[in-house]
């Protein structure tokens, strides 16, 4: 990845490839002629673009292994929003006739992707500088207690910092924390249908395997997917291809991507568990040998991805809608408004917010309503 028309013609059986073609061209011409139902699910969304064959092949294993659903249980709009390429005639007018371009924010044709020289904790790094520099101050390690609300206004935030309780008085409340866990901390309590859609809402865990290579470089590919459901990860990134700074010189790194549940036997085993479960398909593929390795770790995101189930814009409607009853909260961020987005997306989040609260203390009416901040982010709700 990024996709190739090429790549796909090239990687798969002629004749399966001329079937692919012809499936998609029917399946076109019967929705033209027929009135399909409403695409509520992932399954139905990409088989009326794509055709069973290709699905079946790729994008039905992909899901399921990555999101650990079956994707007729994914909501469509979900698909909408990851998926590129709305249909194989796209694919093919860019592979064979020259179309460029496109509109959709996760657009795998852009040449050019920009990254920090020594790794994207640099800008959390120089935010902090910003911060401090200015009089402010950042805490970690701080355990959320709750949020006091009172009189449509959040007042108070209580939290234990260094073992001891504080409560400290809130001119407003910024929150990138999972959905799921700000509604519980509100008090007085949120409505019973409130705390159950908050509830309802669910995020994919993944185990990151950093392999330390003696090489100096792999594949000279971003990403490379799998799909195949024997094999225990999803995708591999080599770290050199981002920038050749944040590795020594004559040597790579791999992140090998494992989703899974929190607490399950792939989040509670141990490293050298999961490196023997992954270094022989790496191995077969052609990319290294074990050798290669000279040391490895890993670390674990309780919430890596939402998963989008049918329903969830229901739940994340009245969610929101309840947070609307104050005027000094903004939920945002991949996980603050459950939406699957990249850093980039998530930095423009960031200044939308510092924008909005800026008018809100200054006293100013904000020039985009706090419902619309993220509308562009948002799937359905």
């Amino acid at each position: 990845y990024p996709l190739r028309g090429a790549d796909v013609f090239t990687s798969v059986n002629p004749l399966l490839g001329a079937w692919c073609v012809i499936e998609f061209a029917l399946t076109r011409l019967r929705h033209r002629l027929f009135r399909s139902k409403e695409q509520d699910s992932f399954e139905s969304w990409v088989t009326s673009r794509f055709g069973r064959t290709l699905y079946n092949i790729y994008f039905g294993p992909y899901t399921k292994k990555v999101w650990g659903r079956d994707p007729s249980q994914l909501a469509g709009s979900f698909a909408s929003q990851r998926i590129p390429v709305l249909h194989l005639w796209d694919l093919i007018q860019r592979t064979f006739l020259g179309k460029r371009g496109g509109s959709h924010r996760h657009n795998p044709y852009a040449d050019i992707s920009y990254y920090p020289r020594k790794g994207i904790g640099q800008i959390s790094d120089r935010l902090t500088e910003e911060v401090v520099s200015n009089g402010g101050k950042i805490w970690t390690e701080v355990e959320i207690l709750g949020v006091k609300t009172e009189g449509g206004k959040i007042r108070s935030v209580k939290l234990r910092r260094g073992g001891q309780p504080e409560e400290l008085p809130c001119d407003f409340l910024l929150s990138t924390i999972p959905v799921r866990e700000l509604i519980p901390l509100f008090d007085p309590a949120p409505p019973e249908a409130v705390l159950g859609a908050a509830e309802g809402v669910h995020y994919r865990s993944a185990r990151l395997m950093y392999l330390l290579v003696d090489r100096e470089q792999i594949s000279g590919t971003p990403w490379i997917y799998f799909s195949n459901p024997e094999v225990i990860f999803n995708r591999i990134y080599e770290i050199r291809v981002f920038s050749s700074e944040m590795v020594p010189a004559g040597k790579t790194a791999l992140c090998v991507e494992v989703t899974c549940d929190a607490e399950d036997e792939t989040w509670s085993a141990t490293d050298a568990t999961i490196y023997s479960k992954i270094i022989g398909p790496l191995e077969e593929a052609g990319l290294l040998e074990g050798s290669h390795v000279y040391d490895y770790f890993s670390r674990c995101l309780r919430y890596a991805y939402p998963i989008y189930e049918v329903g969830f814009e229901a739940r994340m409607n009245a969610i929101l809608g309840y947070l609307d009853g104050f005027d000094n909260v903004l939920t945002y961020g991949r996980q603050g408004i459950f939406s699957y987005t990249n850093t980039d997306h998530s930095i423009d989040m960031g200044f939308r917010a510092a924008n909005f609260v800026h008018d809100f203390l200054g006293g100013r009416e904000p020039g985009t309503p706090k419902r619309d901040l993220y509308r562009d982010y948002s799937v359905g709700y």
